[in-house]
Protein backbone atom coordinates (compact mmCIF):
# COMPACT_ATOMS: atom_id res chain seq x y z
CA UNK A 1 0.00 0.00 0.00
CA UNK A 2 1.51 3.38 -0.99
CA UNK A 3 2.24 5.84 1.76
CA UNK A 4 0.89 9.36 1.35
CA UNK A 5 3.23 11.93 -0.21
CA UNK A 6 3.19 13.96 3.01
CA UNK A 7 4.29 11.04 5.18
CA UNK A 8 6.84 10.07 2.57
CA UNK A 9 8.25 13.60 2.59
CA UNK A 10 8.55 13.51 6.38
CA UNK A 11 10.24 10.10 6.40
CA UNK A 12 12.63 10.88 3.54
CA UNK A 13 13.70 14.20 5.04
CA UNK A 14 16.68 12.27 6.42
CA UNK A 15 17.62 11.32 2.85
CA UNK A 16 17.48 15.00 1.88
CA UNK A 17 19.71 15.96 4.80
CA UNK A 18 22.24 13.20 4.10
CA UNK A 19 22.56 14.20 0.45
CA UNK A 20 22.65 17.94 0.97
CA UNK A 21 25.31 17.49 3.66
CA UNK A 22 27.30 15.68 0.97
CA UNK A 23 26.66 18.69 -1.29
CA UNK A 24 24.49 16.78 -3.76
CA UNK A 25 21.82 18.78 -5.58
CA UNK A 26 18.58 16.89 -5.02
CA UNK A 27 15.06 17.50 -6.35
CA UNK A 28 12.49 15.29 -4.60
CA UNK A 29 8.73 14.96 -4.22
CA UNK A 30 7.56 12.04 -2.09
CA UNK A 31 9.58 9.03 -3.27
CA UNK A 32 10.43 10.44 -6.71
CA UNK A 33 13.73 12.23 -6.96
CA UNK A 34 16.54 13.33 -9.24
CA UNK A 35 20.11 13.94 -8.11
CA UNK A 36 21.85 16.43 -10.38
CA UNK A 37 25.50 15.74 -11.18
CA UNK A 38 28.23 17.14 -13.40
CA UNK A 39 29.20 13.87 -15.06
CA UNK A 40 28.89 10.09 -15.11
CA UNK A 41 31.47 9.48 -12.38
CA UNK A 42 29.77 11.89 -10.00
CA UNK A 43 26.41 10.31 -10.89
CA UNK A 44 27.71 6.88 -9.87
CA UNK A 45 28.98 8.35 -6.58
CA UNK A 46 25.59 9.96 -5.99
CA UNK A 47 23.80 6.69 -6.68
CA UNK A 48 26.02 4.99 -4.10
CA UNK A 49 25.35 7.78 -1.56
CA UNK A 50 21.60 7.45 -2.12
CA UNK A 51 21.74 3.67 -1.70
CA UNK A 52 23.62 4.06 1.58
CA UNK A 53 21.22 6.69 2.91
CA UNK A 54 18.21 4.58 1.98
CA UNK A 55 19.70 1.49 3.62
CA UNK A 56 19.89 3.42 6.89
CA UNK A 57 16.15 4.11 6.46
CA UNK A 58 15.46 0.39 5.76
CA UNK A 59 14.65 1.20 2.13
CA UNK A 60 16.32 0.46 -1.19
CA UNK A 61 16.48 1.83 -4.70
CA UNK A 62 14.12 0.10 -7.10
CA UNK A 63 16.42 -1.19 -9.90
CA UNK A 64 13.67 -1.00 -12.53
CA UNK A 65 13.11 2.69 -11.76
CA UNK A 66 16.71 3.77 -11.15
CA UNK A 67 19.08 4.89 -13.87
CA UNK A 68 21.85 7.31 -14.64
CA UNK A 69 20.98 9.50 -17.60
CA UNK A 70 21.54 12.98 -18.97
CA UNK A 71 19.50 15.80 -20.41
CA UNK A 72 20.75 14.90 -23.88
CA UNK A 73 19.36 11.36 -23.46
CA UNK A 74 16.16 12.68 -21.89
CA UNK A 75 14.16 11.52 -18.89
CA UNK A 76 10.73 11.82 -17.30
CA UNK A 77 10.21 13.27 -13.84
CA UNK A 78 6.86 14.00 -12.20
CA UNK A 79 4.93 14.02 -15.45
CA UNK A 80 7.39 16.19 -17.34
CA UNK A 81 9.80 15.04 -20.04
CA UNK A 82 13.21 16.75 -20.05
CA UNK A 83 15.39 16.42 -23.13
CA UNK A 84 18.15 18.67 -24.35
CA UNK A 85 16.96 22.18 -23.72
CA UNK A 86 13.26 21.33 -24.02
CA UNK A 87 10.68 20.37 -21.46
CA UNK A 88 7.13 19.18 -22.07
CA UNK A 89 4.27 17.73 -20.08
CA UNK A 90 3.54 14.07 -20.69
CA UNK A 91 -0.17 14.78 -20.90
CA UNK A 92 -1.43 15.88 -24.29
CA UNK A 93 -3.76 18.55 -22.91
CA UNK A 94 -0.94 20.44 -21.17
CA UNK A 95 1.83 22.43 -22.73
CA UNK A 96 4.95 24.05 -21.39
CA UNK A 97 6.74 26.42 -23.67
CA UNK A 98 9.77 28.57 -23.06
CA UNK A 99 9.72 31.92 -24.82
CA UNK A 100 13.49 32.11 -25.08
CA UNK A 101 16.45 29.81 -24.68
CA UNK A 102 16.46 28.00 -21.40
CA UNK A 103 18.31 30.09 -18.80
CA UNK A 104 21.94 28.99 -18.41
CA UNK A 105 21.59 28.76 -14.63
CA UNK A 106 19.07 25.95 -15.07
CA UNK A 107 21.52 23.75 -16.95
CA UNK A 108 24.92 24.70 -15.47
CA UNK A 109 25.12 21.63 -13.23
CA UNK A 110 23.66 19.31 -15.82
CA UNK A 111 25.54 19.91 -19.03
CA UNK A 112 27.38 16.62 -19.34
CA UNK A 113 27.32 14.13 -22.18
CA UNK A 114 27.77 10.36 -22.02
Amino acid sequence: MPISPLLCNVYLHRLDRALTRGRWLLVRYADDFVVCCTGPRQAEQAQHAVAQALTRLHLRLEPAKTRITSFSEGFDFLGVHFEGESVRFLWEDHALALDERTPAWLWRHLSFEY
